[in-house]
């Protein structure tokens, strides 16, 4: 009964109003709480996209693209993100001269954090660039990577080459115009529109499968292949005897029509005093004519064996393929290369996004002054930023590490 009584006298004085008090179940600022967040179901969207890039890649990792391949350059990665992570040393600076009320040396590492963010976005600008040049796009019209070697990279390599060497035609002006636009007619006839008929011209879908095969190294190879060599050295080998055959052909016809030329001269001499060789002359033209319809049509034979020769031997000394040695963009076949565009650019570009943001927000902060009263923002703002550092460092290790 003592003690109740007490408890009562406590409840009456106020003292145990006070111990029953109502405490914050998150003992932070609302800023805070609402950065925390909206942090978070940032994390979950870039988990996301994360988790389908790597769901993309396991099933393909035989065939995943090789940095080379796809023009990424590792250093340009590790020089990216030394600069995201110094942004962020400069922010943590920004915010200390805040937090000790040095406004100007506050502002000053909050311009530092701008110019690092630009530098960022520029670097990420050429790299993109690179790609472009290269034509890697996500998939669409400007694309020109394949998955296969098949008839329809066939069909695309056929179109852009006669566009290439049409619109330099309709351009070339220098010496130095004139020697590309050989060199790529040679290219267009001796490797292009060579496949092109060879494939048109075999029933078997293994013959037309590696022809193709061998075309898509010629513009781009991935690597060194020793099959495509002994492949090109036997085909080669096959276009000499074929072209020796001919020229035999070609030196027997040539030597035919000389021999028939001169007969043409003795018999037009008699024709003076002797109409009766009028036949023999009329047969004899029409032999010279049919003889120099041979001629030509050998020769016709013969040019594509010939031009596929010298592109061989040119091509041999390229060792980057078409695009890189004669500065053009034909279609390219890059085993899983479709996916690898779409996923990079989607990581990346996403990325790229959350930074624009951030950098938009430091803008308009150079107008605002900081110093103790505000040094919330910088530390709520801080939250986003170092996230965007975090989420690089994630793509920067499953792009360019790996």
């Amino acid at each position: 009964m003592a003690d109740q009584s007490q408890a009562t006298s406590q409840i009456q004085d106020g003292s145990l109003s006070n111990m029953l008090r109502y405490q914050s179940a998150l003992p932070m600022a609302n800023g805070r709480l609402a950065m925390l967040l909206f942090l978070s179901t940032e994390l979950m969207f870039f988990t996301a996209i994360l988790g389908a890039y790597i769901v993309l890649r396991l099933p393909i990792q035989d065939v995943w693209p090789s940095q080379h391949v796809v023009h990424v350059d590792v250093w340009i990665g590790v020089l990216n993100t030394f600069i995201l992570l110094a942004s962020c040393v400069s922010l943590s600076l920004a915010k200390r001269k805040a937090l000790n009320d040095a406004l100007a040396a506050s502002k000053f590492w909050l311009i530092v954090t701008i110019v690092l963010g630009i530098a960022f976005l520029a670097i990420k600008g050429f790299e993109y660039k690179t790609k472009f040049q290269h034509g890697i796009y996500p998939s669409g019209s400007k694309s020109l990577i394949h998955e296969t070697a098949d008839q329809d990279y066939l069909s695309a390599s056929v179109a852009e080459i006669r566009q290439i060497t049409t619109d330099l035609e309709s351009t070339v002006g220098t010496g130095e115009d004139e020697e590309r636009l050989e060199r790529l007619n040679l290219i267009r006839s001796g490797v292009i529109e060579w496949t092109q008929h060879k494939v048109g011209k075999s029933s078997d879908r293994s013959v037309r499968q590696q022809a193709i095969e061998v075309m898509a190294h010629q513009i781009k190879p991935l690597s060194n292949n020793d099959q495509t060599s002994i492949y090109l050295d036997n085909e080669v080998a096959e276009v000499n005897s074929a072209k020796d055959q001919l020229q035999t052909q070609l030196d027997q016809a040539n030597q035919k029509l000389t021999e028939s030329q001169s007969r043409l001269r003795e018999l037009s001499k008699q024709k003076e005093t002797n109409p009766t060789v009028e036949d023999e002359f009329a047969e004899e033209s029409r032999f010279a004519e049919v003889l120099t319809e041979k001629i030509g049509d050998i020769r016709k034979e013969m040019l594509p064996l010939k031009n596929r020769i010298e592109a061989v031997d040119v091509l041999k000394a390229a060792e980057e393929g078409i695009n890189e040695s004669e500065g053009v963009l034909l279609p390219m076949v890059i085993p899983g290369g479709k996916t690898w565009a779409n996923t990079y650019f989607l990581l990346t570009g996403f990325h790229l996004l959350h930074l624009v943001v951030g950098l938009g927000v430091l803008l308009g902060w150079l107008f605002v002054r900081f110093g103790k009263s505000r040094v919330h923002l910088l530390n709520n703002f801080s939250l986003y930023w170092h996230f965007v550092d975090f989420v690089w460092l994630v793509i920067f290790v499953i792009i360019y590490l790996t």
